[in-house]
């Protein structure tokens, strides 16, 4: 199971919608709607999907294994497999 974890280049804090990414080389921002599924000290210490979907039924745990998929290909998270 890939392990995530925040690039380093990256920074990210928890708003209301979700989640707002800092890109720090482009000063670009990134908003998730992700409600409360992730937690941005989550994504600092890292885990896999399964760690960060601890707590949720299984369509959740789904849908965090797809966002974290979605958040790897933007090159926001890394990914240990």
């Amino acid at each position: 199971m890939p392990y995530y974890k925040l690039h380093e280049n990256v920074k990210v804090r928890d708003e209301s919608f979700g989640l707002l990414f800092y890109i720090c080389p482009t000063t670009s921002l990134v908003f998730v709607a992700s409600g409360n599924m992730l937690k941005s000290a989550d994504l600092y210490r890292g885990g896999t999907a399964a760690e960060f979907a601890a707590d949720m039924e299984s369509k959740q745990i789904k849908t965090v294994e797809s966002l974290l998929a979605k958040l790897a290909q933007r090159r926001l998270l890394y990914v240990e497999k």
